[in-house]
């Protein structure tokens, strides 16, 4: 599976359901952009109004819009989970007003693409990929050299040149009861050979992996990586947004080795995080990081901040939801 970059717009063409009713489906538009969240489009709609029957062909309807806590649906051969979904813009028309919306406007805070989730709760993954801002510079891990041989005695570069690319060893850690470990991915040596020339690239990608002994629901994981984001932000001097993320559920037999027909599934989470990440943009040199002193205590007293921003999110999330 490709990196899910969550500065990349996205978007997925299917049908979508609510899985208490599974046999109300409609056809859709899911959309991801950076700005925006998620976005889904539908065309028809989930009854987001409460309706009771007073008397003989005669209803009430509340007025007040209700949640969908769970969306799945069916996109370009992938299973997608919608959480904490609510109703942006439901329109209906004339006596179709009964039999449900026309068309509906819905925005989620969060898409797992590749398997269907029973609840946000659902604890049913034991491991997550990510790659942070400034990873590879705070982490000193740099895995691309460049030698450029020089003519002494005409005291200028020979006109050669070469690019070695060298994977650095793994390095582990214990955060809590998950492991985490620093590796790498790259892009082997290739040529690019154009009308004007050719031109070679090759890549590195440091990630972190948060592996747990037993299955965990999405928010574990989440707050793993939010701890992951506090420390490069005080070793850097500034907010490091998440890339990408990809979760994992455990092997059909985990303690059998990975083959075709027992490996673990891999789920994109798309989301909108604290910050936006730019991941084309210059890096920090690597001789201005630091890694403060007290680091070790980030881990123990940023639980105290923990409780008041959750609090504040919800608010936020709230007043948003009745302007809407």
């Amino acid at each position: 599976m490709s990196a899910p970059w969550l500065h990349e717009t996205r978007e997925w063409k299917g049908q979508w359901w609510i899985p208490e009713d599974p046999e109300n489906i409609h056809s859709g538009i899911l959309t991801y952009s950076p700005e925006l969240g998620l976005e889904l489009v539908l065309i028809g709609g989930f009854i987001d109004k409460a309706r009771k029957q007073v008397g003989p062909n005669t209803w009430t309807i509340d007025t007040s819009k209700s949640d969908f806590p769970v969306i799945h649906g069916a996109a370009g051969g992938k299973r997608i989970t919608l959480f904490d979904a609510f109703p942006k813009h439901t329109a209906s028309y004339g006596t179709d007003a009964l039999n449900g919306p026309s068309e509906q406007t819905i925005s989620a805070s969060t898409a797992l693409v590749g398997i269907h989730a029973k609840s946000p709760d659902d604890e049913c993954f034991v491991r997550a990929d990510v790659a942070i801002e400034d990873l590879e510079g705070w982490s000193a891990t740099y895995a691309i050299n460049r030698v450029i041989p020089f003519d002494n005695q005409r005291n200028r570069p020979t006109g050669a040149g070469t690019v070695k690319l060298e994977m650095p060893e793994d390095l582990e850690a214990n955060l809590g009861l998950a492991k985490i470990t620093l590796t790498h991915q790259q892009l082997l040596p290739t040529i690019d050979y154009m009308r004007v020339g050719s031109r070679g690239r090759v890549q590195h990608t440091p990630i972190l992996k948060v592996e747990t002994d037993a299955t965990v629901c999405l928010e574990t994981l989440l707050e793993y990586i939010s701890a992951l984001q506090d420390l490069l932000a005080l070793a850097t001097g500034r907010e490091c947004a998440v890339l990408w993320m990809n979760v994992f559920e455990p092997r059909p037999i985990p303690e059998e080795p990975t083959s075709w027909n027992n490996y673990a599934n891999e789920v994109a989470v798309y989301r909108k995080h604290r910050t936006l990440g730019s991941p084309l943009e210059k890096a920090t040199a690597p001789n201005d990081f630091f890694v403060h002193p007290q680091g070790r205590r980030l881990c123990k007293y940023r639980y105290c901040l923990v409780a008041g921003t959750g609090t504040i999110s919800r608010l936020m999330r709230n007043h948003r939801r009745r302007i809407l």
